[in-house]
């Protein structure tokens, strides 16, 4: 026991007087290098960590050209090549890691080298520094002409129910990026309609619905298009091409219907609820969706309500035109204000009987009761008959307003009366003559009668003094 305490002792002496490094605990000044064993500063000396210089860019090249994919590296480094999110091996060092023959890399500056491009190389690229977890991306975009990948409805032929709704979509590819629209040709308007939108939708189908709808992608000068058609199943539509037809005897009358339908199975005329069936006298006839009645030499007893019916799987829809031979509702076809601040209206009336008389409404606006004019009538043109009556309303309140309104009469009775038309007061209120079918508003204040005396008297006037200068 003695003897070992000794020992140790004596171990501690030499220490203490060679000093020697091994001896003692390590040292905060030597850092990692715990035995400081460095020949002249007690520290361990480390390569600074490789680094990527080249930033990530997006290449945008033609087919069938040539890339260079940059990975300039400062260090020693060992690098790896990957393409796609998931990192599909390309090259990792030296060795190549694909059988891809269009993809080299530069040993010295890792520039990775893609010839021949086509559509599968656009995609993204990676160049990783192993071991330091620092790397760059590059994307490769390929240019490529417009695609339409995908449409709704899908089929190029579609076939929908009345009221249903429908939502037409389309998406495309391409780089650049192409530009969508569509393109309707349907009966809801005249001729095609350009939507600038890749995406519509209507609520409630109808057949004016049904035609071809046209999916446009559009790149620079290229485009490419889809065309998918829509055929609308429903009950028949029914049009009539005028409620009122105006005729008289022993001229010949023509009504129509317009019927869109599907499977039509019966198309026929009534009248006071009978069916009408074709004779010599009644000629039935169909130009396309078109549907005529002919009547020859029209009678008396042939005025009166007809009836369209269009009948289907789906329903049944009818239209109702009258065929009369009063005077058409009378029609504004000009105003205007004439000589003197004037105003000048002039109605159109169709009627194939002789118009016999007009009777014309007018008054102020804010008056109630209306008062009455019988213009001369003017002869008609085929049928066609244009009044034009001139107004002279003399006014103190120069924004005075008045309203007018007509309805003519031929041997079968008088027309409906024409919608009212606003007009301005105006004018001297003198009674010129009026001109041939332009009677002019006589008041009812004698203004008249005083500008007639007033002549009469000048003309006496003239005469005296006249008969005295001879004398």
């Amino acid at each position: 026991m003695k003897s070992s305490s000794n020992l140790l002792l004596l171990l501690l002496g030499i220490c203490s007087v060679t000093n020697q490094v091994w001896c003692w605990p390590a040292d905060k000044s030597y850092n990692d290098d715990y035995n400081a064993d460095d020949a002249d500063n007690d520290q361990d000396d480390y390569p600074d960590p490789a680094k990527i210089l080249s930033t990530g860019e997006d290449f945008i090249v033609n087919i069938g050209s040539t890339v260079k994919l940059p990975c300039k590296v400062e260090g020693d480094a060992v690098i790896q090549w990957s393409k796609g999110p998931k990192e599909t091996p390309l090259f990792l060092g030296n060795s190549k890691q694909t059988d891809n023959l269009r993809y080299t890399m530069d040993q010295r500056d890792y520039t990775l080298t893609i010839v021949a491009v086509n559509i599968s190389d656009s995609d993204v690229f990676h160049c990783k520094v192993l071991d330091e977890q620092t790397s760059i991306t590059h994307t490769l975009k390929v240019k490529s002409g417009p695609v339409i990948t995908k449409t709704v409805p899908e089929k190029d032929r579609n076939e929908e129910k009345e009221g249903t709704p429908i939502t037409f979509m389309c998406e495309a590819a391409g780089i650049p990026k192409p530009k969508v629209y569509w393109i309707t040709n349907n009966h809801l308007h005249k001729g095609p309609q350009r939507l600038e939108s890749d995406h519509f939708s209507y609520d409630k189908l109808t057949w004016k619905h049904s035609g071809n709808y046209t999916c446009v992608a559009e790149q620079d000068k290229e485009t490419t298009r889809k065309v998918i058609h829509l055929n609308v199943h429903g009950s028949p539509d029914v049009e009539v091409a005028a409620k009122h037809i105006n005729s008289a005897e022993h001229y010949e009358s023509e009504l129509i219907c317009s019927i869109h339908c599907t499977g039509c199975h019966d198309v026929h005329w009534e009248k006071d609820g009978h069916e009408i069936k074709p004779d010599r006298h009644f000629t039935v006839l169909q130009e396309g969706h078109r549907h005529i009645l002919r009547i020859s030499a029209t009678k008396k007893s042939d005025f009166g309500e007809y009836i369209c019916v269009a009948t289907n799987k789906f329903g049944s829809s009818n239209g109702t035109i009258h065929l009369k031979g009063q005077p058409m509702k009378p029609t504004l076809e000009k105003l205007s204000a004439g000589e003197n601040g004037k105003s000048s209206i002039t109605w159109k009336i169709v009627s194939r009987g002789e118009i016999k008389g007009y009777e014309i409404n007018y008054k102020k606006q804010t008056d109630d009761e209306w008062q009455t004019l019988s213009p001369e009538v003017q002869p008609g043109n085929n049928g066609i008959f244009l009044l034009t009556h001139e107004f002279d309303i003399p006014s103190d309140i120069p924004k005075d307003t008045y309203k007018a309104r007509i309805r003519a009469q031929n041997e079968y009775g008088f027309s409906e009366l024409s919608d009212e038309v606003p007009f301005p007061a105006g004018g001297s209120g003198s009674e010129d003559s009026p001109k041939p079918g332009s009677p002019i508003l006589e008041e009812s204040n004698g203004s008249g009668a005083s500008h007639q005396e007033l002549r009469l008297s000048i003309m006496f006037i003239v005469a005296l003094l006249t008969a005295r200068f001879l004398q």
